[in-house]
């Protein structure tokens, strides 16, 4: 992630539409991350293929709601009905949530950090089905 004092930075951020305070490690990582501290530029060594139906049967896989989704990775109502009927074509949200998808410890990362979202038994079942996927 390109250092907050690179003159560049505020340029990187606005090419990716995310604010300059985002602190979000996941966010910059799938975004600016993507840039280095000059002009190279690092392109992910995979490309992401995440479809609609991965993406609808990953929130089924983790048994929650359209809005519990939604609190969970912060993303809108509309932006995840669209993404999941293939409505929307967005590249950040599909490579963001693929990560989650695909990173067992990002995804346990995530409910610690923002499972208050949750109810409480919400929370703790998804923590052991995460770790018995491991």
């Amino acid at each position: 992630i390109p250092f907050k004092k690179n003159p560049a930075y505020k340029d990187y951020c606005r090419e990716w539409g995310i604010s300059e305070s985002e602190d979000d490690v996941f966010i910059l990582l799938t975004t600016i991350g993507r840039r280095g501290p000059s002009t190279f530029i690092f392109e992910p060594a995979l490309e992401c293929n995440f479809t609609p139906a991965e993406l609808k049967k990953f929130r089924t896989r983790l048994g929650l709601t359209q809005s519990e989704f939604e609190n969970l990775f912060y993303i809108s109502h509309m932006t995840l009905v669209r993404l999941e009927n293939g409505k929307l074509q967005n590249n950040f949200y599909m490579n963001y949530l693929n990560l989650f998808s695909e990173v067992p410890e990002a995804l346990t990362w995530l409910v610690k950090k923002r499972g208050q979202l949750l109810h409480d038994t919400k929370q703790a079942w998804l923590l052991k089905m995460i770790l018995e996927d491991v």
